[in-house]
């Protein structure tokens, strides 16, 4: 009984919104249906600062800003203020002149299940605003892979994530680390997706030839659930697979590891951070590529039914799954230069 309950209220608190926790993207917004205008967003623990630049019914350029604390974790109400007839570039300073709540009142509520997606009440219109992705899809991807998705080419670079083992009574730790580099962007006959590895260390940012050979890992995006799912080859007899919402630079998701030629039935929450730009991992110049010790694998005895998430995978996820997974099967180990 007392299993069954702790069961329930798992899954209500990952099928629960509000009760999770959540951090909205500090960054430049904008209404991609309305260019030329746009909001710059910056978040201080639960103190948010506004900048909007925006025109006046003239069509002349103008800026408001508003400054606040947030309601709980996903929602700004404010004021904006103008400022006019402060000093051009390079002119000597004079102060400028506010006009204190002249743009009127905004509110922001922002997607907890998108970090890159809000909307935004202001001027008696309310609009969805987006997170303006500047580089996370290059030309030369567009050229190469024409019609990659953002949402596959965001996700280059070096990933350190926690796994929440808390419910798990048999783990040894409460929360585990891992980490992933994805640095090559292909195609094949199912479609566009990533490789890369689990690498040694978390130092050097790069996938060693042993770690393509040993710990591969390949990562593709689903459309229709907008989720990443990411399979790495964990040991000889175990695949770690990731399914995964992400923001611009943070992700979270669900984590399973299961036995090769099996389905993955149990799940554990984890959160997870860009610690190293698609740059970084795939031009830049790092220590030695020597041998270092092999990457541990994620214990498959962690994953039993005690004090877990237990189900079955959908249709979706078992197809992405099988995918990923005929990929790491098949793909030889690649020479690797940086």
């Amino acid at each position: 009984m007392l299993l069954r309950l702790s069961l329930l209220c798992l899954l209500a608190v990952l099928g629960s919104t509000s009760a999770r926790a959540y951090t909205p993207e500090s960054g430049v917004w904008w209404n991609p249906n309305e260019p030329g205008t746009g909001i710059f967003i910056e978040i201080q623990d639960n103190f948010l600062v506004a900048a909007a630049y925006t025109y006046d019914s003239a069509g002349n350029a103008q800026w408001y800003t508003a400054t606040g604390f947030m309601s709980g974790n996903a929602r700004f109400d404010g004021v904006l203020d103008a400022f006019t007839n402060g000093n051009c570039p390079g002119c000597p300073y004079r102060p400028n002149r506010e006009f204190l709540g002249a743009g009127g009142p905004i509110t922001i509520i922002f997607d907890p299940n998108d970090t890159t997606r809000a909307s935004l009440r202001w001027g008696g219109r309310t609009m969805p605003i987006e997170r303006f992705q500047f580089y996370l899809k290059r030309p030369e991807d567009q050229q190469a892979l024409p019609g990659v998705r953002i949402e596959l080419t965001k996700m280059l670079g070096e990933w350190q994530m926690v796994l929440d083992f808390a419910d798990n009574p048999n783990a040894d730790f409460r929360f585990f680390g891992d980490i992933t580099v994805l640095d090559v962007l292909d195609s094949d006959s199912q479609g566009d997706f990533l490789e890369g590895c689990r690498p040694a260390d978390s130092l050097r940012g790069f996938c060693s030839n042993s770690d393509v050979r040993d710990h591969r890992a390949t990562l593709e995006f689903v459309p229709s659930s907008r989720e990443q799912v990411m399979v790495v080859d964990n040991d000889s007899q175990t695949f770690a697979a990731y399914f995964l919402t992400t923001g611009t630079n943070f992700f979270q998701g669900e984590v399973s590891v299961y036995l090769k030629g099996s389905n993955p039935t149990v799940f554990y929450p984890v959160r997870g951070f860009r610690s190293a730009s698609r740059s970084f991992v795939q031009e830049g110049i790092g220590p030695s590529k020597g041998v270092a010790k092999a990457p541990a694998a994620l214990p498959l005895a962690w994953f039993s039914s005690e004090g877990a998430v237990e189900k079955s995978l959908s249709a979706e996820r078992t197809a992405a799954l099988r995918a990923a997974e005929a990929r790491l099967e098949s793909t030889k180990a690649k020479h690797r230069k940086h």
